[in-house]
């Protein structure tokens, strides 16, 4: 199978894994009903200054990050290194998360490519914690990561919620969703 059929199947599988409407579950435990909310709301990301990047360790001396590295359609975060090299894109987030609340991370990544072997860093940070990360070695084929990230504190609503991606060569990483089991 040729890199792009793969990569539009994996986006297609992707899209239907994806809720788009709050689903009731019921906490085990206390038999309260909890309620799968948007964390974030895809078009209110911006980038951060290096002033306020949790990642500015990693932040290169140059940063080649145009108008056209990172955009979202159809509700998903896109980010093209061809056009962008390093990034950390923030926004507060929309509901409350308490301690043993259950988050849903999908995100991916179609075949990554590079002229020689390399590496990219990319995580997810709520608040002051890093819920999601991931050294990538390069080359790797595309691949969509579903998680599931049991809160071990308590996060208000609008603590910040930041992406962070760095990357050598031409490459192509979508965020499709971030949500809560929060208490309904």
């Amino acid at each position: 199978m040729s890199a792009r059929p793969r990569s539009a199947w994996i986006i297609a599988l992707a899209l239907a894994c994806a809720t788009s409407s709050p689903a009731e579950t019921e906490d085990e435990a206390t038999g309260e009903a909890k309620v799968l909310r948007a964390l974030i709301d895809a078009a209110a990301w911006s980038a951060t200054t290096p002033e306020d990047d949790p990642f500015a360790a990693h932040r290169p001396a140059e940063v080649d990050c145009g108008l056209a590295g990172w955009t979202v359609e159809g509700g998903i975060l896109e980010i093209d290194t061809n056009y962008c090299d390093y990034v950390t894109l923030q926004q507060s987030s929309l509901v409350a998360v308490e301690v043993g609340d259950v988050i849903d991370l999908e995100l991916g990544h179609f075949d990554l490519t590079a002229p020689a072997p390399t590496q990219a860093h990319y995580a997810v940070q709520l608040g002051e914690v890093v819920i999601w990360e991931r050294e990538l070695s390069i080359p790797r084929p595309g691949t969509v990561y579903r998680e599931t990230i049991t809160a071990s504190q308590a996060f208000p609503a609008g603590a910040p919620v930041y992406v962070h991606l760095h990357n050598h060569g031409q490459n192509n990483y979508q965020l499709y969703r971030l949500d809560a089991e929060v208490r309904g």
